[in-house]
């Protein structure tokens, strides 16, 4: 039995596969001086690898042969599933679910789109190039703070990894409370801890801070837990 124009290409979105990921961080931070901060996975990259990576950047900017769509509320970017896929479990499985339904649905063969309605396209944005090209340039405060949300959110540990960095290393008496509560909601052990502990180090410029007294009232059970771990420290011979 021959095979329909329509069926022949939408069995073309079924194949869903999937890279690898490190950054570049710097920028001013809001209401910080940050300190520029530098990733990579190997410092003596090959100038093949990077050319690659230049390629593969260039296939997602140029639209060529992508086989979705990420959609913001502002903005969509066509991508590839391979690339948004690989070690990436639950956008692999965000992919596979919209490409099920349309396969099952096969009318127009348009490009799956793929919902992103709860991130600002910015973030969409920083977050294919890191998914692309294991980088991120031009990292700042705001920015880190919205990249940690969809990597934790979207399960993407490296860029995470990365946010976390970003913040911790930049943080000042007008903002630890602020990511001390980001990492207790995202339930971060290590940023929280981190955060804990320059609290302690910094504890007499933090604690008279209305922003730590506004986190006594608003969560005393975190305040009072990160008061113990400041007496724990001070009390350390």
């Amino acid at each position: 039995m021959p095979i329909s124009k329509n069926t022949k290409e939408c069995t073309e979105y079924s194949q869903i596969n999937t890279p690898k990921y490190v950054t570049n961080l710097s920028e001013d931070a809001q209401g910080v001086t940050p300190n520029t901060i530098n990733f990579s996975t190997d410092n003596n990259l090959s100038d093949s690898l990077l050319s690659w990576k230049d390629e593969l950047m260039s296939l997602c900017k140029g639209h060529i042969l992508c086989d979705v769509k990420l959609l913001t509320k502002t903005k969509s970017f066509p991508s590839h599933s391979l690339i948004l896929s690989i070690r990436y479990y639950v956008l692999r499985d965000k992919i596979a679910s919209v490409v099920r339904k349309k396969l099952n649905n096969c009318v127009h063969p348009s490009l799956p789109e793929i919902d992103f309605q709860d991130l600002d396209e910015n973030t969409v944005h920083q977050m294919l190039v890191f998914l692309y090209t294991d980088c991120i340039d031009g990292l700042e405060w705001e920015r880190a703070k919205k990249l940690y949300f969809a990597a934790d959110k979207y399960e993407i540990l490296a860029l995470k990894e990365k946010c976390s960095f970003f913040l911790l290393q930049n943080l000042q008496s007008i903002n630890c409370c602020e990511i001390l509560l980001l990492a207790e909601k995202h339930q971060d052990k290590d940023m929280k801890k981190g955060v804990q502990l320059y609290i302690a180090q910094h504890h007499e410029e933090i604690i008279d801070d209305d922003h730590w007294r506004k986190l006594e009232k608003t969560n005393p059970v975190l305040s009072l837990e990160t008061f113990h771990i400041m007496v724990s420290v001070l009390t350390i011979p």
